[in-house]
């Protein structure tokens, strides 16, 4: 019954943390996201004095946040650090995040919630990117007056090169919500051995939505992590087909082609395009760059880490080493970021700095493919710990690729996922030891029941 109706209580706060995170959305209309980080912390401390549990949760998953937030403020004050407001946001980041990942007590209520909301949400979202994608005019008519000045400004320019409408004063925020929404759908296909017709027609809006919005990064890192995701869960050389399942890819497999035969038709994928087509051109003489000036920053960066291989240049230093020809491809903009997580760390935080950061995330993934695989072969879990272990998985999966081609560490969207996806995981490992604990007195109590 424990694991079915678990009695614990919540404090909420991953609902806090869920809701706050959606609150960038307002980020459109001209509200700053230090009102979102104000009521994230205000929310955290109110629902942890109300809870009268002030009792930090120590576990494996939330401790290696921690530490990896550790380490990154003690190179954030070092003295060798670049010392300016933006690189002061992410002391923002992971002190506020781990409070919520410290003191946050779920319970299933909250976590079946949790899932319903994401997926939910990450519908609205990809279909709001939709409509208004093929619907460009009537955007420009209802949405764009709207618009934060700047987000205006960069939404007329970047209609041109093939983007979509951008929520939360970016891009790359739709997509992340996404995202969350493509997690919560996997987990649910898989817990459910892809019998449910309706994932696989969920998981087309969303990735629909992705396509239309345009970010080539985020596309790809999706597309890579449901791969990855279904590879390592299904033995697709044993899979027998039911004849339902027959029957599902009958209907999907049309309605794909021909959703993507539109799309290619009205120029959705032209920005994708381009970029094969600079692939294919690219060579020695011919002086093509097809990764839009990131080879440029990625060979400084590797310059600079070889220079200094231990200790780094210090937190945020790149920014100094940006002018000259990156201002030039980037059209006059502000570079501080080398668009590749892995290398800059190297080159700012040096060898020792890079590995102390990566490797909770690295143990987290670890972890989660451990029991990803005992529930792939043991198929003895309930459905609410596929889901709790898949879902972070995904979303952990889904950065680690997509940190090689965009600055994603560096941002508010990977906090707020990391600390979801961390929750998640520490309340698969909570749950799974309470249905061992019960499965044990289960097993005794025949014992003793047999002895009798």
């Amino acid at each position: 019954m424990l694991i079915n109706d678990s009695k614990t209580k919540s404090n909420y706060l991953l609902s806090l943390l869920l809701f706050c995170y959606y609150g960038f959305a307002a980020g459109s209309f001209g509200v700053r996201s230090r009102y979102i980080w104000l009521a994230t912390v205000i929310g955290t401390v109110i629902f942890i004095l109300g809870s009268r549990r002030l009792r930090i949760k120590v576990s494996t998953a939330r401790l290696s946040f921690v530490a990896m937030a550790f380490i990154i403020l003690i190179q954030i004050l070092n003295p060798l650090a670049l010392h300016d407001g933006y690189v002061f946001n992410m002391i923002i980041y992971v002190i506020s995040m781990s409070m919520v990942v410290l003191f946050a007590e779920l319970s299933n209520v909250e976590v079946a919630r949790f899932f319903k909301v994401v997926q939910i949400v990450g519908i609205c979202v990809a279909m709001y990117i939709s409509f208004f994608r093929i619907y460009s005019t009537l955007y420009f008519r209802l949405i764009v007056p709207h618009l934060a000045p700047d987000l205006a400004e960069k939404v007329l320019l970047n209609y041109n090169f093939g983007y979509g409408p951008a929520i939360g004063n970016s891009y790359t925020w739709g997509d992340c919500v996404i995202m969350l929404g493509v997690g919560a759908v996997l987990a649910d296909d898989i817990a459910s051995y892809g019998r449910k017709l309706i994932n696989k027609l969920v998981l087309a809006v969303l990735i629909a939505g992705l396509i239309l919005e345009g970010r080539k990064g985020e596309l790809l890192s999706a597309i890579v992590t449901i791969l990855i995701t279904y590879s390592i869960f299904f033995d697709f050389k044993k899979i027998k087909y039911a004849k339902n399942k027959g029957i599902n890819l009958m209907i999907l497999l049309p309605g794909v082609l021909i959703g993507l035969f539109v799309f290619y038709s009205k120029g959705y994928f032209a920005r994708f395009q381009i970029m094969f087509e600079r692939i294919l051109q690219s060579n020695g003489s011919a002086g093509i760059d097809f990764s839009s000036g990131r080879i440029f920053l990625w060979e400084t960066a590797w310059k600079l880490f070889c220079n200094n291989p231990i200790w780094g240049i210090g937190w945020g230093r790149f920014a100094n080493y940006t002018t000259g020809e990156f201002l030039q491809v980037y059209a006059g903009q502000e570079i501080r970021e080398t668009h590749n997580v892995s290398l800059q760390l190297l080159c700012e935080t040096g060898f020792i700095g890079t590995v102390l950061i990566t490797f909770p995330i690295i143990l987290l993934i670890y972890q989660a493919i451990r029991k990803i695989l005992s529930i792939k072969y043991k198929k003895a879990y309930p459905a609410i710990l596929t889901h709790l272990i898949l879902f972070p998985f995904v979303i952990l999966v889904f950065h680690v690729c997509l940190s090689f081609i965009d600055p994603n560490m560096y941002g508010q969207n990977f906090w707020f996922m990391f600390a979801m996806a961390v929750l998640c995981e520490d309340y698969f490992f909570v749950i799974e030891k309470r249905m061992l604990m019960e499965t044990n007195a289960v097993n005794l109590t025949h014992k003793l029941q047999e002895e009798e």
